[in-house]
């Protein structure tokens, strides 16, 4: 059992620690469960991804992410960012995305030391091809478990987790 501070709220009463103690716990679980449960999706999708098209899903991700951006080109560090990577891991994941000839570098139009990554005809024509499989994938491994309305709410949920972790 975990000792409480005595300067936690509600450590004089003791109804108010039992509550304190079941939501604390209740967290931790439900942490333990977000952690099994993307590990254990990552997994799945990634393998058949990599099956169906040898891409990954951090690949898949920038690719998506560059066709989705509306100023028509990121900045390497904002998907560094946003992909949850290292800069030097999006670095070598763009290197390797260029020379599949599926994103380009270009320079900033208004930052002479900044550059862009877009995507290319060839990029965005793998991603036509992708996308179907990967739907399928996660049809298989994440839409099927749950409703619509799940569905809905884990994606709130989690976007607001999101949030509050930046």
């Amino acid at each position: 059992m975990i000792r409480q501070d005595c300067d936690d709220p509600g450590s004089s009463d003791p109804g108010n620690r039992d509550a304190v103690a079941r939501l604390r716990t209740e967290g931790v679980v439900a942490f333990g469960h977000v952690l099994e449960g993307s590990q254990r999706l990552v997994a799945l999708v990634e393998a058949d991804l990599r099956a169906a098209a040898g891409m990954t899903l951090s690949e898949l991700e920038v690719l998506v992410r560059l066709a989705n951006d509306p100023d028509d080109g990121c900045r390497p560090g904002d998907l560094a960012e946003q992909s949850v990577m290292t800069t030097s891991g999006a670095t070598r994941l763009l290197d390797r995305l260029e020379d599949q000839g599926l994103v380009r570098r270009c320079p900033h139009p208004s930052d002479r030391r900044g550059l862009l990554v877009v995507l290319t005809d060839t990029g965005t024509q793998r991603l036509r091809e992708v996308l179907p499989r990967h739907y399928e994938s996660l049809e298989r491994h994440l839409w099927s478990a749950l409703g619509d309305v799940e569905l809905h709410q884990l994606s709130a949920l989690m976007r607001k987790v999101r949030d509050a972790a930046r």
